[in-house]
């Protein structure tokens, strides 16, 4: 997230971050709450890319934040598996 809030086009990115955050908490994929004294937090990273129409024209700055799942141990964080899919 440092490399792209010092790039030039630093305004774009912060767009996306806040678009980004804007549907996540519209679609109420979390809540935010203060952290139990137990709790294990999973961390996350923000993932940029640039997307481009048929022509190689840019077309917008896509902002996803990503959970680090490969950090949870089963049994621990979490009891069942399943792929939840939003659109």
């Amino acid at each position: 997230i440092r490399e792209a809030r010092s790039c030039p086009q630093a305004a774009e990115w912060e767009k996306a971050i806040a678009a980004e955050m804007a549907s996540l908490l519209a679609k109420g994929t979390f809540q935010v709450h203060d952290k139990p004294a137990n709790a294990r937090l999973l961390p996350v990273k923000w993932v940029f890319r640039r997307k481009y129409d048929a022509f190689g024209v840019l077309e917008k700055f896509k902002a996803r934040l990503v959970a680090k799942g490969y950090r949870q141990i089963q049994g621990i964080d979490f009891d069942e598996i399943y792929a939840p899919v939003s659109r």
